[in-house]
């Protein structure tokens, strides 16, 4: 900051700052395309390596800068490895599904070839064709890849409107416990580490949500999390230090949980024909809740309780959100907006529908043939 003139100085916070919130979406935008190439029940560990990388930088960061005690070689200890990541863009294959969707089923079939032999495997000629042959049918909903055609389809508008709130929620909460780690007592780098380091443990949800679903897990991590900031703030006064500090963390730690649950929960959600754009507002509104929670943090001046007792109230209010949304554990992925819709309305997924034989067929074209008039 000595070698420039203040408002250049301030121009290039200004756009470090738009690339961190779009940041925010590119960290996630890998997972899509991971997750759609996973089965149901593999679908958990591009999760995990999400946590485990987040986590463990989180906790190494502070020391880190400890160690150089110097912002710009700091800044470029963060931000050169980043360069890394053009040297892989190549061998990033693209959205099987997406492709199948958009008629391009023999590059989805290529893709598919290469990872079955990586694997050992072989594609299953016959399966692949019945799949491609079911999503690129004909269906009132096929060509169409706008948003705003999701008002004709009522329950993935419910749905879909409520993970946006919820992803709020969790970004605002999540982002606003790691800000306000600094002011639960001790030194700021002693504390923003132990409270990386707690969210290590969180790298056990993805083996929960597995078992027990995205549903209930979620409702109970931000129910719990909700109950520490609440009780953390209520308590303050009478806690001694070492306990308040563990109630703040473990906050902190549940609300990892839920977090991490509802950035699984979105893409298993949005249908494949506007899952891209669907993140995209997602990752959007998100970063405006982001943007919104270093306001509360910073109400620490005038109450050091108020802070998490705000952040408490909103996360047991996404706990009563995520109940009302369907479970998706072990569901297949929505390919169109009608696919969509029946999810959560007793609707199943394509391969359960087509392995129960014709009975199980005859049950999903009723279904859908619900659907069409009612979006018609």
């Amino acid at each position: 900051m000595r070698f420039v003139r203040e408002e250049r100085y301030l121009n290039v916070r200004a756009a470090a700052g738009e690339k961190t919130a779009g940041g925010e979406t590119r960290q996630h935008s890998h997972l899509t395309p991971v997750i759609e190439y996973c089965g149901a029940s593999a679908r958990i560990y591009p999760l995990l390596a999400l946590i485990g990388s987040w986590s463990l930088g989180g906790a190494l960061l502070p020391w880190i800068a400890y160690a150089v005690w110097d912002w710009r070689i700091l800044m470029l200890i963060s931000s050169l490895p980043l360069l890394l990541t053009a040297a892989f863009y190549r061998y990033i294959p693209e959205s099987s599904s997406w492709l199948m969707v958009h008629d391009r089923g023999q590059e989805a079939a290529g893709f598919l070839r290469r990872i079955a032999t990586v694997n050992g495997r072989a594609l299953d000629e016959d399966a692949f064709g019945e799949v491609l042959v079911d999503m690129t049918a004909q269906e009132p909903d096929k060509q169409t890849q706008s948003l705003l055609l999701v008002r004709k389809h009522p329950w993935l508008l419910k749905n879909m409107v409520l993970a946006i709130i919820l992803w709020m929620i969790s970004c605002l909460c999540f982002y606003g416990h790691t800000q306000n780690t600094g002011n639960l007592g001790g030194s700021v780098l002693s504390s923003f580490s132990l409270g990386a380091t707690t969210e290590l443990i969180a790298m056990a949800v993805p083996f929960v949500i597995n078992a027990l679903g995205r549903k209930w897990p979620m409702a109970l991590f931000f129910v719990s999390s909700g109950t520490c900031g609440v009780l953390y703030a209520l308590l303050r006064d009478v806690l001694p230090s070492g306990l308040r500090l563990a109630l703040g963390l473990m906050g902190r730690m549940l609300i990892m949980g839920a977090y991490s649950t509802c950035l699984q929960y979105g893409p298993e959600l949005f249908p494949t024909v506007i899952r891209g754009q669907s993140l995209a507002l997602y990752e959007t509104l998100g970063g405006v809740a982001i943007f919104v929670s270093p306001s509360i943090v910073y109400l620490h001046e005038h109450n050091p309780g108020l802070p998490l007792l705000i952040i408490g109230a909103m996360s047991l209010l996404g706990g009563a959100l995520t109940t009302l949304l369907p479970e998706t554990a072990g569901a297949n992925l929505p390919q169109t907006l009608l696919d969509g819709d029946l999810l959560g309305r007793g609707g199943c997924g394509r391969t359960r529908c087509r392995s129960g034989g014709a009975s199980g067929g005859g049950e999903e074209r009723h279904e859908r043939k619900q659907a069409e008039e009612l979006a018609a």
